[in-house]
């Protein structure tokens, strides 16, 4: 084969108008078939009487397509002219084996191991309807040809993983393994954040703990991969606590957000559709009126239409200089999504004040604002900077510096 290489290297590079076609081997395996025949081609001098160039290109087809022979190049029927192309059909030279495929992707935890076998449905059939009548021989020239035919395969299905083959003589038939390995970029680590308007925040760090034992099974898995399965990944995350004791006393709903990246975030909300609990301690700055504050507030929700829940609440808030204590007793109701319309009666006085609010969620902004009958306005514009800690650009009207920043850590 060697020294028919060098015999067309040294021949004279003439212009090539005649176009080949393989056939007789998968679509796979013809494209570089057809690409290394036609660079034969147009090696030999078109001087050269058809004959001797057809059968030198027989020649040269044995030596470098093992497993096949090339059989006589018929002319291409164009209705113009027969010489303007040759068809070329390899023929396996011995019987060939029946081909198995199996797939081993390697072991994973639930929920990865169901989505990768869902994946992975009948791509196995698939390579095996690819190697029919393929002789095991053609691995030693077309081997890269097949690597990218079962990449081209998987990349849709597992995207960032690769495929490794193994091929293994069984009796009668060819085994061909592809060991599927992860690629990088990996998910190395999964930060979990929760975050809820009803649920107080110091039984998130035990939340936490079993959100990131459930968690870590996509440790691991490539980046593009998890991207592919967010979605399921979110739905997994949420699906975490619906076991949980808690869950089921307080009929908790569960929203998650997964960000894919080798340091994945996965936002979680919490949400009570029975009860309401939350502390609070607040500092101001900017104003001499206030200097810090500490509030609690409980309430008892019931959902009396399809989305459309309602709240009944009371809200005790001291005042940090005086230690003067203020008590709101409230009805609330929630037309869409965060936001909460309601009334509420403050003691000491009994003055009668309405309440607007757009719950605050994870490094968003908010709002909140109340007007008593008096005419009086409080409210704020703010921010919710970590699970435990909001910045607020606080306005109330009875005040003599009305406005002033607030921090409020979450209790």
């Amino acid at each position: 084969m060697c020294a028919v290489a060098l015999l067309l290297v040294g021949l004279p590079r003439l212009c090539f108008a005649q176009a080949l076609r393989v056939e007789g081997v998968p679509p796979w395996l013809a494209v570089p078939a057809q690409k290394s025949l036609e660079a034969v081609w147009r090696e030999i001098p078109s001087s050269q009487e058809r004959e001797v160039r057809l059968r030198l290109l027989e020649v040269v087809a044995s030596r470098l397509f093992q497993g096949y022979r090339l059989e006589r190049p018929q002319p291409q029927e164009t209705g113009r002219s027969a010489s303007e192309g040759w068809t070329l059909t390899l023929r396996a030279v011995a019987p060939c084996p029946r081909w198995v495929v199996e797939l081993r992707p390697g072991d994973w935890s639930e929920p990865v191991a169901s989505w990768i076998l869902a994946d992975l449905s009948g791509l196995a059939e698939q390579v095996e309807r690819g190697l029919e009548g393929v002789p095991p021989e053609a691995f030693s020239w077309g081997d890269q040809a097949f690597f990218g035919w079962v990449s081209g395969l998987l990349s849709p299905l597992l995207p960032g993983w690769r495929a490794s083959p193994e091929v293994r003589r069984e009796g009668d038939r060819v085994k061909l393994i592809l060991h599927l390995r992860p690629e990088p970029p990996l998910v190395l680590a999964l930060t979990p954040r929760i975050s809820s308007s009803s649920l107080p925040t110091l039984l998130h760090s035990e939340l936490k703990e079993d959100l990131i034992r459930g968690l870590s099974p996509f440790v691991g898995v490539p980046v593009p991969y998890f991207r592919k399965h967010r979605e399921e990944a979110e739905s997994w995350a949420g699906s975490l606590f619906e076991d949980s004791n808690l869950a089921r006393r307080a009929r908790i709903t569960t929203e998650a957000h997964a960000v894919p990246a080798q340091i994945a975030t996965v936002d979680v909300r919490l949400e009570s559709r029975r009860y309401t609990v939350w502390a609070w301690a607040a500092a101001y700055s900017g104003t001499e009126d206030r200097s810090t504050e500490v509030g609690l507030h409980v309430g008892r929700r019931v959902q009396l239409f399809p989305r459309w829940d309602m709240e009944g609440y009371g809200e005790w808030v001291v005042e940090g200089v005086r230690g003067d204590l203020e008590s709101r007793w409230g009805l609330r109701w929630s037309p869409w999504g965060d936001v909460w319309l309601g009334g509420e009666r403050v003691y000491p006085g009994g003055a009668w004040w309405g309440r607007f609010q757009v719950d605050p969620r994870l490094h968003k902004p908010y709002v909140w604002a109340r007007f008593s009958e008096d005419g009086e306005t409080q409210g704020a514009l703010g921010w919710r900077l970590t699970e435990y800690l909001s910045l607020e650009l606080h306005y109330d009207s009875r005040d003599g510096d009305p406005w002033s920043l607030r921090t409020i850590g979450n209790l």
